[in-house]
């Protein structure tokens, strides 16, 4: 039971090209709440444009929940800011592909654990940042990750989970890294490559961001420096073996603005989804979202 009572009517969207396993994931989950006393109506989505259609009648339901990955929760974050639906908390059901957010919240993927989630974990406020004016609540980055992600074909990403990542960063380590100076509150920083982060985690359950918490305003720029092909990927096996800080290129600034000034234009990514090339201004967002999470191990029961 959360503190305003038993949540049991649930909105899930869901994209509609997230392939079988995210739908049989979302259709477990439905059948998990109804034998629990709960309800859950799926909406399907294609574009983000139709997310407003989707939650029109979202004051009918207790919470709404994205059913997808990072990037179907920000953009289900970005619609619901400044309305109505902003008063139910959102939930993910994971089933993108780095599930970034999900391994940061320590999310079940099984549906009798998402579904005792929804209907009884608790609501967590999540901080996170704005990057050229757009939410985003897992990171942004600017350069090599950008690069990967500009490369990437979603529909591929879609039958093959993170094999689709292989083609693309091979090619964005054929490229030489290209230095650029980043403002990082007011304190200029040469860099290679930025990711600035709002969660510890990276591409999944790798770490780029060991301070950071989702729950406290804040952000942590992941800075490196490298300039050859072998120092690249000397930072990627550090952040791979979660200790990003053991790589001599790579330094962590706890930070609140990040700039990097035109006419720069850097490939950037957010939340997993391409922001296309420019400068970057980024800020902290003190309260983004409010989240359900899992009980606390060892209080769940049927």
């Amino acid at each position: 039971m959360t503190a305003g009572g038993p949540r049991r009517r649930f909105l899930i969207i869901r994209n509609r090209h997230a392939g079988l396993a995210n739908r049989r994931l979302v259709r477990a989950v439905a059948t998990e709440l109804a034998a629990r006393g709960g309800a859950a109506r799926l909406i399907e989505t294609e574009r983000a444009g139709e997310l407003d259609d989707a939650l029109a009648g979202a004051a009918d339901f207790d919470a709404i929940c994205a059913a997808g990955g990072d990037g179907t929760l920000r953009a289900l974050a970005k619609a619901i800011t400044g309305t109505a639906a902003a008063a139910r908390p959102l939930a993910l059901i994971p089933s993108g592909t780095g599930n970034v957010m999900a391994c940061e919240l320590d999310i079940p993927r099984d549906a009798p654990g998402i579904a005792d989630m929804l209907l009884h974990g608790p609501v967590r406020p999540i901080a996170g940042g704005r990057a050229n004016g757009e939410l985003f609540l897992s990171m942004c980055g600017a350069g090599f990750d950008g690069e990967v992600v500009a490369h990437l074909a979603s529909r591929l990403k879609e039958r093959i989970g993170r094999a689709a990542y292989t083609a693309p960063v091979l090619h964005a380590l054929k490229a030489r890294p290209i230095p650029f100076t980043a403002t990082i509150d007011g304190v200029l920083k040469r860099a290679t490559w930025l990711v600035v982060s709002n969660v510890r985690h990276y591409g999944g359950r790798f770490i780029i961001a060991p301070g950071a918490d989702v729950s406290t305003p804040g952000l942590h720029a992941a800075v490196m420096t490298a300039t050859t092909r072998t120092g690249r990927i000397a930072e990627l096996l550090a952040i791979a073996a979660r200790d990003p800080a053991r790589c001599r290129t790579v330094e962590i600034v706890p930070c609140r603005t990040v700039v990097i000034e035109p006419p720069i234009a850097l490939p950037l990514e957010i939340d997993g989804d391409v922001l296309g090339r420019g400068p970057l201004s980024i800020e902290t967002v003190d309260r983004a979202i409010d989240m359900i999470v899992p009980r606390a191990r060892g209080s769940h029961s049927r």
